[in-house]
């Protein structure tokens, strides 16, 4: 079997599990945990679905950190190394060649949909 590599994102969002919304510190590492473990979209469906049971409704930072675990299931299944945001420009690395895009005027949510629409244009290549 073999191992799956792992994507690396550099993005300019806040992305975490604030402890104003999961307080037990344990709680909130067992998450992150589970969250690092997660490989496939329904997978992480159900931690969020586990967790909005549990606690609430979800705030921004920790929906953030689901579109990143997203983001990075969908790179690890285009073949992609890398992730990057910097100086105005998003870098995606897919070993054999990197493409660049501008992303100096995009920020949040629009930013999460700039890296979707570059996923999907690489898995119909």
């Amino acid at each position: 079997m073999q191992k799956e590599k792992e994507v690396k994102i550099d993005l300019p969002v806040d992305a975490y599990i604030p402890a104003q919304y999961v307080s037990d510190e344990g709680e909130r590492i067992s998450f992150y945990k589970r969250m690092n473990l997660v490989r496939s979209s329904e997978e992480m469906s159900d931690i969020k679905a586990e967790m909005d049971d549990r606690f609430g409704k979800i705030p921004k930072q920790a929906l953030d950190l689901f579109e990143l675990i997203n983001i990075r299931i969908r790179a690890s299944e285009s073949g992609v190394r890398s992730i990057i945001a910097k100086k105005g420009f998003l870098v995606i690395d897919r070993g054999d060649s990197k493409d660049s895009y501008n992303i100096s005027s995009i920020s949040g949510e629009d930013l999460f949909l700039t890296i979707g629409k570059r996923l999907d244009d690489l898995l119909c290549v």
